[in-house]
């Protein structure tokens, strides 16, 4: 062999050799970062969705009114709601009713939660969730059209 020839194998060594770094970095990192795991991802969306479902035919102490019925009322009559729970107007009951019964149930399994009824002003939060979160969604249907309610759930950030 000449020595053009054993310069040319010495270089295609040498990009064999630089491949094979690359792979082990990309299979290292790959292998060492955090897996969102599907199991974790269902849980939290049926966890959401269950919540939301739970929640709104909920019924409370308020004239054995349901969460939905509560939150229709303080829609249609804003600010303050038409319906009186004892010595609280509707939209006031409704949004302490709601914030204790998440506090409850989604705080105990250690995640952040968004519950979102823009149409009634209630916005109710623990942390502002990042990309990653799940949602379950309702309407409710008001004399004026149909609104959207959200509620979001994360995993508890450190």
């Amino acid at each position: 062999m000449n020595k053009k020839s054993q310069t040319e194998i010495m270089g295609l060594v040498m990009i064999v050799i630089l491949i094979t770094v690359i792979i082990l970095f990309v299979i290292k990192f790959s292998v060492n970062a955090e897996p969102k795991t599907v199991k974790q991802d269902v849980f939290n969306q049926k966890l959401a969705s269950n919540t939301l479902n739970v929640l709104l035919s909920t019924t409370t102490d308020c004239n054995k009114a349901t969460i939905t019925e509560l939150l229709r009322d303080c829609a249609e009559y804003m600010p303050d709601g038409d319906i009186m729970c004892d010595t609280q107007l509707s939209c006031i009951f409704v949004n302490e009713t709601i914030k204790n019964y998440l506090e409850q149930i989604i705080i105990l399994q250690q995640k952040d939660y968004e519950f979102l009824f823009d149409e009634a002003d209630i916005n109710l939060t623990t942390n502002v969730c990042p990309g990653d979160l799940k949602q379950a969604t309702a309407n409710i249907p008001l004399r004026y059209g149909t609104k959207e309610i959200k509620l979001r759930i994360c995993d508890k950030q450190t």
